[in-house]
């Protein structure tokens, strides 16, 4: 995420063929400034038990929704000039253009009982306990519940969360068993199997968003040149499904 900050850290670096290389660093005390007001306002909108309309604290806030809703509240204010994000969002007023597909695959633990296969299908799952995402504030998750549902079972859901570095470690620890965004699975390595999944699933794929009104030259092609860059990343759909090692 880029803030939009009047006074940055910036770094100037001469490179051949008369190009450079520009740094600019963003102070995290002024990025957070930016991130607490539209916290601040989303307060105003989520209704959470035992708080009354906008008085919520920032902390309780987060860990009920996460910091996805507030970057995009932030870009959606001009707090912030453009944010990388799993939603494929184009409303008039944010554009998202694609960085790089992420198709969801099985995360489960270590020894479990389907670890040595290829690839599975969600009914397979139906008897495990899952980890999920926060079903009240994740699209992704609702997306991923209903899949499920489309499969012919409801989760069991032993445990929620509102980041998935926080999903994969908890299915590391023996917790149950996901479904997310395959360049995150292998976050835990050997800790973890990974497996594809035969069924429909939403896609994880991740996107650069900023503002439809955008006018700023450098904030256009720094967009641009994140797709460049992305272009050339590796395919994330050639990872191969892994089975952990022995305990």
């Amino acid at each position: 995420q880029t803030c939009a900050l009047p006074i940055l850290k910036s770094t100037v670096e001469p490179l051949e063929g008369n190009k450079v290389k520009l740094s600019v660093e963003v102070e995290d005390a002024e990025f957070a400034k930016d991130i607490d007001a539209a916290f601040r306002k989303l307060a105003n909108e989520v209704r959470l038990p035992g708080f009354r309309p906008g008085k919520a604290p920032r902390k309780i806030l987060e860990a009920r929704i996460g910091l996805a809703p507030a970057r995009e509240q932030a870009l959606r204010d001009g707090r912030l000039d453009i944010s990388v994000s799993r939603r494929d969002i184009d409303d008039g007023e944010i554009v998202s253009r694609l960085l790089w597909r992420d198709p969801v695959v099985a995360v489960l633990p270590r020894g479990h009982r389907l670890a040595g296969r290829k690839s599975i299908a969600l009914v397979d799952l139906r008897d495990d306990l899952f980890v999920f995402l926060r079903l009240d504030s994740s699209w992704f998750a609702q997306r991923v519940h209903d899949a499920c549902i489309d499969a012919g079972f409801v989760p069991q859901i032993t445990q929620q969360v509102v980041e998935v570095p926080a999903t994969v470690n908890l299915v590391a620890a023996g917790l149950g068993v996901s479904l997310v965004p395959a360049s995150l699975a292998g976050l835990r390595g050997d800790e973890v199997a990974l497996c594809r999944v035969r069924d429909p699933l939403p896609p994880g794929d991740v996107h650069v968003l900023r503002h439809a009104r955008e006018t700023q030259a450098a904030v256009l092609e720094f967009a641009s040149e994140l797709e460049r860059w992305a272009r050339h990343l590796p395919s994330v759909s050639s990872l191969r499904p892994t089975r952990a090692k022995p305990a």
